[in-house]
């Protein structure tokens, strides 16, 4: 006979830590090392930094930023 033992059961769930969301994006990151424009603006609002965001880097919607030189960015403002 299988028993099953129950899990504690928690009220919140843990959010990542912000690094967690920049490596994540590290793995949309194509062959020339950078990133979608959406996919680092919807870290930077994990990240709780959107406003900055928008102001370094709202003139380049629709274009592809570095990742490398975004992550430095992030991590600088965390």
């Amino acid at each position: 006979m299988l028993q099953f033992q129950s899990q504690p059961h928690h009220r919140h769930r843990i959010m990542p830590a912000p690094i967690h969301y920049l490596n994540a994006l590290e793995s949309y990151m194509d062959e020339t090392g950078t990133v979608c424009y959406w996919y680092a603006k919807v870290c930077a609002d994990l990240c709780k930094i959107p406003e900055a965001f928008s102001t370094e880097y709202g003139h380049m919607e629709g274009e592809r930023l570095d990742c490398g030189e975004f992550n430095v960015w992030a991590l600088n403002l965390l």
